[in-house]
């Protein structure tokens, strides 16, 4: 009986070792796959999720996160635009430019959405500080880009100064009373995704001021209510401060 046991933990230890060696080889082979992803077709990443999908270990969340992502449209031209936007200071809302240049918007601004949450979830899962914070920036960024496109279907999200323009229009028109409808939909979620950068990143240190300010004041305003926390968010973003009792935004 002592035998068969040992046998029995002997041939457990080895099928372990097998998977494990099994994991690494497809998680070097989506990293490869990625590696190679040209910026000019980034939904080409998701050839390389086939790889990664059975997996839950870190490394392959990931792997999964920035898969994910690159598919949706964030490569590095995005990435450059959205700091020089963010550092534009004769921009008044340059911090909900920043976050709507980094909208994923790949096939389409809805789909890009759609994206952001999948992409989330992952690399929120990673534990991760910077793979959280560009994430839920990301996932803010495409809820307002899919906003601002139900407004004007002819925005040009490669050209970052339209889109400066367009985030000044969208945050002027979701602050006006009553608030129109396309602006309501999937705030909660996105307060969700503020709140969670709030308890996060944004509490550390070394955190971006400028994009974390806005975001740590929403949630403040908020009294601890996340459901509240996108429509502070809207309001904090157009440079105006949000009125908890009425759910509005303060004149």
């Amino acid at each position: 009986m002592k035998r068969t046991s040992i046998f029995l933990l002997l041939g457990l230890c080895l099928t372990l070792v097998s998977c494990k060696q099994d994991e690494m080889n497809d998680l070097a082979k989506a990293q490869k796959c990625l590696d190679e992803v040209p910026q000019a077709n980034p939904e080409a990443a998701n050839a390389c999720l086939p790889y990664v999908l059975k997996y839950d270990s870190q490394q392959a969340d990931i792997l999964k996160c920035s898969i994910y992502m690159t598919s949706g449209g964030l490569v590095e031209t995005k990435m450059v635009a959205a700091y020089k936007a963010v550092e534009d200071k004769a921009n008044n809302n340059r911090e909900a430019a920043f976050m709507s240049i980094l909208a994923l918007n790949k096939p389409n601004v809805n789909s890009g959405y759609d994206t952001a949450v999948i992409a989330d979830t992952y690399c929120q899962k990673t534990g991760v500080p910077g793979l959280q914070y560009i994430s839920g920036i990301v996932k803010i960024g495409s809820f307002m880009a899919k906003t601002i496109a139900s407004f004007n279907s002819t925005i040009d999200f490669n050209d970052t100064a339209a889109v400066t323009v367009a985030v000044n229009d969208l945050v002027t028109k979701c602050n006006t009373d009553p608030r129109p409808t396309e602006c309501a939909g999937d705030l909660a979620a996105i307060g969700e995704s503020a709140a969670v950068l709030s308890e996060g990143y944004c509490s550390a240190d070394n955190a971006d001021s400028e994009v974390c300010e806005n975001i740590n004041a929403a949630v403040d305003a908020s009294n601890g209510d996340n459901s509240k926390v996108g429509d502070a968010l809207m309001c904090f973003l157009g440079n105006k401060t949000y009125n908890a009792t009425t759910g509005k935004c303060n004149p």
